[in-house]
């Protein structure tokens, strides 16, 4: 009876709306803490998943405390690894076959498990590459579901070139703005603007990479070429190299809801070993690498080709230039001709 007294007086004190208000007007003045939004998902070693969250810091997943001041979810659960499960042997079929070379499924695991921390240490901007069907698709959707909140994805224009002569062309220095760990500048919807750490690694997926508005040393530095080299078909042939040749599995797709939780188990062992010896690239990702950024050197090619360096000689620009529009039109007759500018500053950039 002592209980239901005060309990019946709160309850008609809240029927009304003015009383309501007086009291979240209280209970806000009680509960203010300066500075909560920065605080907001700012610890970087620290995930949220369903039930709990994992401290990186110490290497264990535990429940919530309050400050944490978590919003983001994986919204997965946080399960045991079993290396005798069902789901964790198809999983780890999966990366086998997807990456046949065992660098390269290493370094793949490897930085994922890089995309843990809240930072882009190695400034890396990595791009995923590969014709026909090679499960590049399959393996975005088992990220996006292993990540949840902490996985968005982009439009690809927003890292492309504005101006439409210059074609299918990825921005450099966009690029080298969000790769950076320098903070940016961001303005939310009927917001006013903000700076913000760049906590954010980007992946590109791409059947065919697309060239660069321009050449820069320092954003190839950044760039990681994933070679998606296997190719998944209804069917196998006799003309078909079996090491990087594999049957579809039409069902794959339904399991990656509950293939998640493992695959993001197997992530954070990963990581461990991430933060013990980095993330070194293999030959084989450094190779792919190199090739396309040759390819994209096109004065770099040309100079190669044309020009030896010295302390004696002096060339001027418009003579190098004109040298360059001629072997341009030969070696590339349908690529347009860059302009003397662009010359220009390239040989400022990188020589």
């Amino acid at each position: 009876m002592e209980t239901i007294e005060p309990a019946t007086k709160i309850i008609d004190f809240i029927q009304s709306s003015d009383n309501r208000k007086k009291m979240m007007y209280t209970c806000a003045g009680m509960l203010y803490k300066e500075g909560f939004e920065e605080l907001l998902d700012s610890k970087r070693d620290v995930i949220g998943m369903k039930s709990g969250v994992y401290d990186f810091t110490e290497d264990r997943f535990r429940m919530m405390e309050l400050d944490d001041y978590i919003t983001l979810s994986t919204r997965i659960s946080f399960v045991p690894l079993d290396y005798n499960s069902e789901a964790t042997n198809e999983v780890l079929d999966l990366l086998a076959k997807v990456f046949s070379n065992e660098d390269i499924r290493r370094y793949f695991m490897r930085f994922i498990s890089s995309c843990l921390e809240g930072r882009n240490t190695n400034k890396i901007f990595s791009i995923w590459s590969g014709s026909g069907d090679n499960r590049k698709t399959i393996m975005v959707s088992l990220i996006e579901q292993v990540f949840g909140d902490y996985a968005i994805k982009m439009p690809t224009s927003l890292l492309m070139e504005k101006r439409p002569d210059e074609g299918n062309k990825l921005n450099f220095s966009v690029m080298k703005e969000i790769t950076g760990n320098d903070s940016l500048y961001v303005r939310g919807l009927y917001k006013e603007g903000t700076i913000i750490p760049q906590t954010a690694k980007f992946i590109l997926i791409a059947n065919r990479i697309p060239q660069m508005s321009m050449f820069d040393k320092a954003v190839w530095s950044r760039i990681r070429i994933m070679p998606f080299v296997s190719t998944f078909v209804d069917k196998i042939e006799l003309s078909h190299d079996l090491l990087t040749t594999h049957l579809k599995d039409i069902n794959f797709s339904n399991k990656i809801y509950f293939f998640a939780p493992v695959f993001m188990k197997l992530v954070i062992e990963e990581y461990k070993q991430y933060l013990t010896y980095g993330l070194e690239e293999p030959n084989e990702v450094k190779d792919c690498t190199e090739i396309i950024c040759v390819s994209n050197n096109i004065f770099g090619q040309f100079l190669s080709a044309n020009v030896e360096k010295n302390n004696k000689n002096i060339v001027a620009i418009k003579e190098l230039y004109d040298l360059y529009k001629y072997w341009s039109k030969d070696m590339f007759p349908i690529m347009k001709v860059k302009d003397i500018s662009s010359l220009r500053q390239y040989l400022v950039k990188n020589l």
